[in-house]
């Protein structure tokens, strides 16, 4: 029995196939957080596309309480980031941080915040903006947005030059940033641990 037609918008984390027919759809809603979705596959004869990771989408979807996937009714795609495949980096810190995302964030709860963050990440990566440093930065701040004390209980303990280049890779714009690239994969690494460590977000 099919349940009642919801409007759902929002960013597309990852997809992967499910069966013959269908696709699973994992969707990052602003006024939902993560949904999951089964998408039928559109035929050879039909005009329609399938939307892809990255895609911002307007569904409208049977909403069935208790059940772990919604069905795609109608799908509409809003716009495509075709620019992140212009640069495997790029595309690849994205990919990451969108996993994150899907692992992570609880369902059923309004993600404004985080919604904004990804697509302000996304808009970097899109414009060719330095990979990591984009990816430090979102990282910093999600795990901020999720309510851990970051700045106090491992920014500000940084010894003094450490906290310094930190500080630097968060508050200087990224178009001004000269770090070396394998030196900020050095800060990511250090970021990831502290977060392996010190949080229950999966990394």
């Amino acid at each position: 029995m099919a349940g009642a037609a919801v409007q759902v918008s929002g960013i597309i984390l990852k997809r992967e196939p499910s069966g013959e027919k269908f696709e699973r759809l994992y969707l990052l809603a602003v006024e939902r957080g993560p949904v999951a979705l089964l998408m039928r596959r559109p035929g050879a004869k039909s005009s329609s596309t399938l939307p892809d990771i990255f895609d911002q989408v307007d569904f409208l979807v049977d909403d069935r309480p208790g059940s772990d996937f919604s069905f795609v009714r109608e799908a509409r795609i809003l716009r495509q980031r075709t620019a992140l495949g212009a640069s495997y980096p790029a595309l690849a810190r994205a990919s990451e941080f969108a996993l994150i995302l899907h692992r992570n964030l609880p369902r059923d709860i309004g993600a404004e915040a985080i919604y904004e963050l990804f697509v302000t990440a996304l808009e970097a990566w899109e414009r060719g903006l330095q990979p990591d440093i984009v990816f430090f930065k979102s990282l910093y701040l999600l795990v901020r947005g999720e309510g851990y004390p970051i700045r106090q209980a491992w920014l500000n303990q940084l010894p003094g030059s450490s906290q310094k280049e930190a500080r630097t890779l968060l508050n200087l714009p990224i178009r001004d940033q000269t770090m070396d690239p394998k030196q900020v994969n050095a800060w990511v690494a250090r970021l990831k641990h502290y977060i392996a460590h010190h949080t229950d977000i999966v990394v």
